[in-house]
């Protein structure tokens, strides 16, 4: 047999094994970045001041020169508000008025949360009703569906009556709810928030409520 001599092919490349050192945000590589966004964590910066520590406050805000606003919550405080006398009322709306404060929940027995060990929730906080302004009041907005049957026709009145409230600069401090007694005429309004029926409802809550006020004021 004839023996034909092979040379050694050697296909093996030697690779360095050093590598590149690591990156802040090793999620992406920056080859694979799109141009078109903004690099890694920078973006537009924000206008004007921030506020820290929450979305949104904690108690009754106030405009200035406004009274101070608060929501009612709780259905006991609606029912209180509803069974006082009407103060002033429309062709469409109804103004009741309770000079006090919103009530104030049972606080529920928390559990002790260790202090060395962070497994329980930490206590909620906020704006108590007795830390707020002696000048402040709470408004209740009810549309009741058999008045409005469409929800964004009552979500359109729920904030013109949010609306015409907060314009009101002498509105006294107490628990103000302010109430549809009867419907817009659909045949009228078509369109469940026309321009015309935000328009209309609006002029009428702004006069039903500087009425009101000034009665409460003189009572």
């Amino acid at each position: 047999d004839a023996s034909f001599p092979f040379s050694r092919i050697d296909h093996e490349t030697h690779l360095p094994s050093l590598q590149d050192p690591p990156r802040s945000h090793p999620r992406l590589p920056r080859s694979h970045e799109d141009p078109w966004w903004s690099c890694r964590d920078q973006r537009t910066p924000r206008q004007g001041p921030q506020t820290l520590g929450c979305l949104r406050p904690a108690g009754p805000v106030a405009a200035p020169g406004h009274a101070v606003i608060g929501r009612i919550v709780r259905s006991v405080d609606f029912e209180r508000v509803l069974g006082s006398p009407i103060r002033a009322r429309s062709a469409h709306f109804a103004v009741h008025f309770l000079e006090s404060r919103p009530s104030q929940p049972a606080k529920p027995r928390s559990p002790t949360v260790s202090t060395g060990l962070s497994t329980g929730e930490a206590p909620e906080g906020g704006v108590s009703v007795d830390d707020s302004p002696p000048n402040a009041c709470w408004l209740g907005a009810v549309v009741p569906k058999r008045h409005a049957r469409r929800s964004v026709t009552r979500n359109l009145l729920k904030r013109q009556i949010r609306r015409a409230a907060g314009e009101q600069a002498d509105m006294a401090a107490g628990l103000w709810v302010v109430r549809l007694r009867s419907p817009f005429e659909r045949k009228t309004f078509s369109s469940a928030s026309s321009e015309a029926l935000r328009a209309l409802a609006g002029e009428e809550l702004t006069s039903l409520l500087a009425d009101a006020a000034r009665r409460v004021a003189a009572s």
